[in-house]
């Protein structure tokens, strides 16, 4: 459905590529004026509500569940879109924002999300790079990408230790730097992902058209440690 400004997406249920989604999401261009150049998205400073209405999202396979409701905010700081990238635009900012967004989970538990995250697009050599950041502060730790209440209802934290890059010679899932540290207070908890290493889990610097070996995952709960380096293939 569209009205002025906004746009209502409905899911029905349909299954594909192992994930059920159901429920809706609107979006809505925030000051919407017709035929105003503030109202495209292409104008830097255009803000995007994106509210998420009872939006549940289901592994097939196993019936595994999580579901949104709340309200984001993403914002075109620099202006532009993916074709002004193409054609010389030096680059395309982003932020996506989100306070107090409740999680529900298959197992009736509840999560409590506050989402800050800045996203830079850049394109040189037929290849597109994205670096991601966290812009939020919280009890005094700054760069978080993340804050909030997990679903035992402690206290976390994800901070964005260095900013985390991946481009699409290697894929998203493939990172060739950045580092995230997630806490957990009340638990003692501590983990460190520490992208683009080799299989020594040493980081590196990984060199045009080539790709790390993996990631490595370290954590301490209360007195115990432990490491793991996970291949990326």
């Amino acid at each position: 459905m569209y009205y002025g400004g906004t746009i209502k997406l409905n899911y029905d249920g349909t299954v594909c590529n192992n994930r059920k989604r159901e429920g809706s999401i609107r979006v809505s261009v925030q000051n919407y004026t017709v035929h105003a150049a503030s109202s495209k998205w292409t104008t830097a400073g255009c803000v995007l509500k994106l509210d998420y209405i009872n939006y549940k999202l289901t592994r097939a396979s196993d019936g595994k569940s999580i579901e949104l409701n709340g309200t984001q905010y993403v914002t075109n700081v620099s202006g532009g879109n993916w074709y002004n990238l193409i054609t010389g635009q030096p680059n395309l900012i982003t932020t996506v924002t989100g306070t107090d967004l409740n999680a529900s989970f298959d197992d009736g538990k509840t999560a409590t999300y506050n989402i800050n995250r800045k996203f830079t697009y850049t394109y040189a050599s037929l290849v597109f790079t994205c670096t991601g950041e966290g812009i939020g502060s919280h009890n005094g730790i700054s760069n978080l990408e993340n804050y909030g209440t997990t679903r035992d209802g402690d206290d976390f934290t994800s901070e964005v230790t260095t900013p985390i890059i991946w481009n699409t010679t290697c894929g998203a899932w493939a990172p060739t730097q950045g580092g995230l540290n997630i806490k957990v207070a009340n638990k003692s908890f501590d983990l460190k992902c520490t992208f683009a290493v080799d299989n020594g889990g040493n980081p590196v610097t990984v060199a045009p058209n080539t790709c790390a070996y993996g990631f490595k995952v370290e954590w301490t709960y209360k007195k115990k440690t432990n490491k793991k380096i996970i291949a990326y293939t």
